[in-house]
């Protein structure tokens, strides 16, 4: 049960990373580097 629980917590981090950049609708080099490093 805690590694679903990890992996749900995690995955939507990452959405929430994702979808905050999409919105944002400018993309620069800096911010999606900052999103992957916080994804990874």
């Amino acid at each position: 049960m805690f590694i679903v629980t990890e992996v749900s917590g995690g995955s939507n981090f990452a959405v929430l990373a994702i979808v905050t950049i999409v919105l944002g609708q400018e993309y620069y080099t800096r911010q999606i580097i900052a999103t992957l490093f916080q994804i990874t």
